[in-house]
């Protein structure tokens, strides 16, 4: 492509995402965040129910306070993000637009996580679980280290996986950012998270290795930013 088509489609795309927030202004506010309400209190009921089925023999006050700040974050990432704005993606600027859809992302990755890992529950699945190999995961970190390198090492692995895919839609975003605005992203990476930090903290055996678990896990969002920021950086040279 020409340096002249190029400067006119990104002109092209400044001009239509300016418009479509023109649109977005016009739209009755109500109706508006209506719908990105309704969205989160549906996302979040299913990934509750599906926590409940999973672990319902757990599931207590505590369960059910993570579940309610699993639902609450996605109501302000959903509201956030239905806010009127210009949506453009533009390499190392971290927009609000940008910025929710992580956090929204992030929180049904943490969702997941509470759906899949046995840990959370403290309880030893059967071998006809579909959810076994979470368990034998665990039992290995277990037999490396004992509970400090286990908690580290479950901090390290599901948030560096969850922390992946929740980035991979916005991964542009990586190129060229500022350390400052990674750590803040990370920040939110890491209280979008904070479902299962209550769990942890409310638990006498798990509270003990907290500290190792929130180590991996800010490891582990660290580690998978700066990742694709090397790799949309060396994409973008290219």
């Amino acid at each position: 492509m020409m340096p002249h088509d190029s400067s006119s489609s990104a002109s092209d795309n400044v001009r239509a995402a300016i418009i479509s927030a023109l649109q977005e202004e016009k739209e009755s506010k109500v109706r508006r965040y209506g719908r990105a309400f309704l969205k989160a209190i549906s996302v979040g009921g299913i990934l509750s129910t599906l926590i409940y089925f999973c672990w319902s023999s757990s599931f207590d006050s505590t369960w059910m306070t993570a579940c309610g700040m699993l639902t609450g974050f996605l109501a302000v990432a959903f509201l956030l993000y239905a806010y009127p704005q210009v949506r453009l993606s533009i390499r190392g600027y971290w927009s609000l637009s940008r910025l929710s859809l992580f956090f929204l992302l992030m929180t049904v990755v943490t969702g997941i996580q509470l759906i899949l890992c046995p840990h959370f529950a403290l309880v030893h699945l059967s071998d006809e679980s579909p959810f076994r190999l979470f368990d034998h995961v665990t039992n290995f970190y277990m037999s490396l280290g004992g509970m400090n390198l286990c908690m580290f090492l479950c901090g390290l692995t599901f948030s560096s996986i969850g922390t992946a895919i929740a980035s991979a839609p916005i991964a542009r975003q990586f190129a060229f950012s500022k350390v400052k605005d990674l750590a803040f992203v990370a920040l939110l990476g890491l209280v979008a998270q904070s479902p299962i930090a209550v769990l942890q903290l409310s638990n006498e055996i798990t509270i003990q290795f907290f500290f190792f678990w929130l180590l991996g896990s800010a490891t582990g969002i660290l580690f998978v930013f700066f990742l694709f920021k090397k790799i949309q950086e060396l994409r973008s040279v290219r």
